[in-house]
């Protein structure tokens, strides 16, 4: 190779390094420019006490209404009944005879509905006051509809547990005689000791923002196996070593199906069991891997005994909701309530208000 040639060949190897050094970092602070016009925020994931990282995280919540109701809340123990209840600083809110949230329960109607509503905190309407509760709201509705007394009892109640809503149901299923009862225990159950308070997305930690926004933008095309928001290893939203779930998924399908067949074969009712929406739903990441699983097994336990399933996750995806529609990474705001007892408006009304198993 003649000298000429080697410097000829040197100087294009060089103008070829220093042309990919300069496109490298055009591309690097194009990205960097996206990356400040498209903030993505790390989001909290659902669980009764998570409240970090707002109002950055989730954007335009609804905000608290100024009453009582709203976050203060404390759990009182009743000795006289052997229960725990809810208890702001609201007459409003004063519990009945039963323990539960609502007004005295009155003798049943010849041709009345009766819907015992059952779960933590979503269900028993946090933030709201009682006749925003999603299940008065739909028992209203329904009344109209079907031409009849429909009422709503609220046996939910902040923070329990499938095992707990089942106590609930041994204890004054018979006195309230229901004629559906709505199973909603989801977020309590699923809940982990010690939990992270958020979800990244994959490669949002990296030093280059060329390689965080191909992995958001190239991220519904990734491995989600291999690539996941707390371990890299046991796949997209999986707690990390050391924490469990208040309820396993075995004790959680065992206390559905509890529920199911103490409504069904015991109460002579029909169980409904509802999938909680929540923010997380939207999320350009995608869904955590072990909110699908207990949805999931929600949804097969209610396969297993006929029982009709009110999807609040699709429901306010398909008619819009937005972060608006919660007061935090779980809890309905009084829209959100509205919407969702829309969605079970439109469940049982699709029952042909038959509340016989045998149907």
């Amino acid at each position: 190779m003649t000298p000429k040639l080697r410097s000829s060949l040197t100087k294009r190897w060089l103008f070829a390094l220093v042309a990919c050094a300069v496109s490298l970092w055009v591309l690097e602070a194009t990205a960097w420019l996206w990356e400040r016009a498209n903030p993505l925020h790390a989001l909290p994931l659902p669980g009764p006490g998570s409240g970090q990282c707002i109002p950055e995280c989730l954007p335009g919540l609804s905000p608290y209404p100024e009453v009582v109701e709203a976050p203060g809340l404390r759990m009182v123990y009743d000795a006289d009944r052997a229960w725990w209840y809810a208890l702001p600083d609201s007459a409003s809110l004063a519990p009945n005879s039963l323990g539960l949230r609502g007004p005295e329960l009155e003798p049943k109607l010849e041709n009345e509905v009766r819907i015992l509503s059952l779960g933590d905190s979503t269900i028993w309407g946090h933030g709201v006051k009682d006749a925003d509760v999603f299940s008065i709201v739909a028992a209203a509705e329904l009344s109209k509809r079907w031409d009849r007394p429909v009422r709503a009892i609220n046996g939910a109640q902040p923070g329990h547990d499938v095992e707990q809503s089942g106590r609930v149901l041994a204890s004054r299923g018979r006195v309230i005689d229901p004629d559906w009862v709505l199973i909603g225990n989801q977020w309590s159950d699923m809940f982990y000791d010690e939990p992270p308070s958020q979800i990244r997305a994959p490669g949002q930690t990296a030093p280059f923002a060329l390689y965080r926004t191909s992995h958001r933008l190239m991220g519904r095309f990734l491995n989600t196996k291999k690539v996941g928001w707390l371990d890299p290893d046991r796949g997209v939203g999986m707690p990390q070593e050391g924490t469990q779930p208040r309820t396993p998924l075995p004790a959680y399908r065992a206390g559905l199906t509890a529920l199911a067949r103490r409504a069904q074969e015991e109460l002579g009712a029909r169980a409904v069991f509802v999938v909680l929406p929540a923010p997380i739903d939207w999320h350009a990441e995608g869904l955590p891997r072990f909110v699908s699983a207990y949805r999931e097994t929600l949804r097969s336990v209610a396969a297993e005994w006929n029982a009709p399933v009110v999807e609040g996750a699709e429901w306010f995806k398909t008619y819009g909701a937005s972060n608006a529609h919660f007061y935090d990474p779980v809890h309905p705001s009084v829209e959100g309530h509205r919407l969702l007892a829309d969605a079970l408006v439109a469940t049982l009304d699709a029952q042909q208000a038959s509340p016989s198993p045998e149907q």
